[in-house]
């Protein structure tokens, strides 16, 4: 028998609360999203958590077990459905209540499946991790994932309970976790960019409500991976200078910013090495602007060379060949040096470049480019262009 379709929403409110502990003290540094949320609260859906809460199970479930047609996936949501029913779930008055049963066993597995279902479902409907990249794992955590729009790995740790009834333990079990895995740092080092804890309290009519949701205190912020990032991305642009834009000197002075003990120190003096203001300095031999149709421009610090230099990577474009032309021009977007200076390491790390080809000059022949993801252009040219060149877009 097929999975039965569910034919409308359950909508429902929830409240959002953090823990400040005692032991580690507060947390000096919540994210917007977790602001947001405790000022304003949210609204899931009934249907949406019991599907979320399969995952709990998903990757173990023996699809044969739960008769008819339908993925694993759905059947573990079928699965997860029976279970949370006997906690009888019902939306009243835009609130989620339950009349769980006097097993305590019983209530204890329903109310852990609809903690894993609305504590993902919480993070889902927020933005703040990617649902796509969420999976269960044999480790200290139940759940790892990696944010929204970012690269950043996060444990991830949901609780269930009734009435706010197990709390203690639950902000206890997250804490030793945390221990364990070496996520406690400092005070003033941590945020929720490494480990999420979620506890979800479900409520019987009659009794004080408190928070449907409360956010655990986290471990460190995950800096010193940040720090240890933008090292890497610096030494990244000093290998790219050295090896296909052919100005050493830059290469260099990348090298030694890169190898700082004070790179993050937003006073340090390093404008000795990286330069200030918008000279390009040692970082450019020859600048060149590429401005598209629309009239956007970026602007390149580099070299020109014989073709013969950038060899090794020769393009067709439009049925012009690379090895038709004698000059090249290698430049990196002048961005990435900006950044540097202004101190604006998130720049550098979100740097956004759409990667094209590109002809331009009398009949679209004087000459094709390419634009990297990294922000590096090459350009091949029947002679050494003017320092801007208009481009048309090769299809």
């Amino acid at each position: 028998m097929a999975a039965k379709a569910k034919s409308s929403s359950k909508p429902f409110r929830a409240d959002v609360q953090t823990y400040r502990s005692r032991l580690l003290g507060p947390c000096p540094t919540n994210p917007q999203w977790l602001l947001d949320l405790c000022n304003n609260g949210t609204e899931l859906d009934l249907n949406a958590v019991i599907l979320q809460a399969g995952r709990h199970f998903a990757d173990s479930l023996v699809p044969d077990v739960i008769p008819g047609s339908g993925s694993v996936r759905q059947k573990a949501g079928q699965l997860a459905e029976m279970l949370i029913a006997m906690v009888r779930p019902r939306v009243v008055g835009k609130r989620l209540w339950v009349k769980p049963p006097k097993d305590q066993d019983i209530q204890r597995l329903c109310s852990e499946l609809l903690g894993v279902g609305a504590g993902i479902e919480l993070l889902n409907s927020s933005n703040v991790v990617d649902m796509r990249t969420v999976r269960k794992v044999s480790s200290t955590f139940d759940f790892t994932g990696r944010k929204r729009g970012g690269t950043s790995a996060i444990s991830l740790e949901f609780k269930g309970t009734v009435n706010n009834a197990s709390l203690k333990d639950h902000r206890k079990s997250f804490r030793g976790k945390l221990s364990t895995s070496g996520l406690i740092g400092p005070p003033s080092r941590r945020s929720h960019n490494q480990a999420i804890g979620i506890i979800f309290s479900a409520w019987v009519r009659g009794k004080t409500r408190g928070a449907d949701f409360e956010i655990m205190d986290p471990g460190e912020d995950g800096s010193e991976e940040i720090e240890l990032t933008v090292r890497e991305v610096i030494r990244y642009y000093a290998r790219r200078y050295d090896e296909i834009v052919g100005v050493s000197e830059a290469a260099k002075r990348l090298w030694a910013l890169a190898d700082r003990s004070d790179l993050l120190v937003r006073d340090a003096p390093l404008d000795s090495i990286i330069g200030t203001g918008n000279r390009p300095g040692v970082f450019s031999r020859a600048a060149l602007t590429v401005t598209d149709k629309s009239g956007h421009g970026s602007t390149y610090w580099g070299a020109f060379w014989q073709a013969e230099y950038v060899r090794h990577h020769a393009v067709s474009i439009a049925g012009l060949s690379s090895d038709l032309f004698p000059y090249a021009y290698v430049g990196i977007d002048n961005r990435v040096i900006f950044s540097l200076r202004k101190r604006q390491f998130n720049e550098l790390l979100n740097l956004n470049v759409r990667p094209q080809s590109f002809v331009f000059g009398d009949n679209q022949k004087d000459g094709i480019g390419i634009v990297l993801a990294d922000g590096t252009v090459i350009v091949w040219s029947i002679q050494i262009p003017p320092s801007e060149i208009s481009i048309e877009e090769a299809t």
